[in-house]
């Protein structure tokens, strides 16, 4: 529920365009390969890009390896690079033309299986049984 974003705007149209439900899953960075899209931190916002380049370093002395992907956007040329820690996921697929009916899903969605709302969905589950068997009562007697 929590890996499925709205695209705000058009600057990967024609693959997503504006308001399409997109899907991010937990791929490793060391998957993610050119014309791949990725989701990854901006530095106030979450950003998706296709992927055009990919280096790898690796570091004799202690063996671990670093990437650096090279994104951009389908409608500018301009260029960023993307480490590891700015990395968060692939996009998997794309549920074309959301529009307004999958923004309102999607906030519902959200709403209803937040974490937050268990215990007001555990209230509600446990006070509406009783109050309906308490009316049952007075109408059987």
């Amino acid at each position: 529920v929590y890996n499925i974003y709205i695209m705000k705007n058009d600057k990967m149209s024609p693959l997503i365009e504006e308001n399409d439900l997109m899907y991010m899953s937990n791929t490793p960075i060391s998957e993610i390969y050119s014309n791949d899209i990725i989701f990854y931190q901006g530095s106030d916002t979450l950003l998706l890009h296709q992927v055009v380049g990919r280096e790898t370093y690796v570091y004799d002395s202690s063996g671990s390896v670093d990437y650096v992907l090279t994104v951009k956007n389908t409608v500018s040329s301009d260029k960023t690079k993307v480490t590891e820690e700015q990395y968060l996921g692939k996009m998997d697929f794309v549920i074309g033309n959301g529009n307004e009916f999958g923004k309102t899903m999607l906030i519902l969605v959200r709403i209803i299986f937040n974490p937050v709302m268990i215990i007001p969905w555990l209230i509600i589950g446990m006070t509406v049984p009783l109050f309906v068997m308490r009316r049952r009562a007075t109408i059987n007697v």
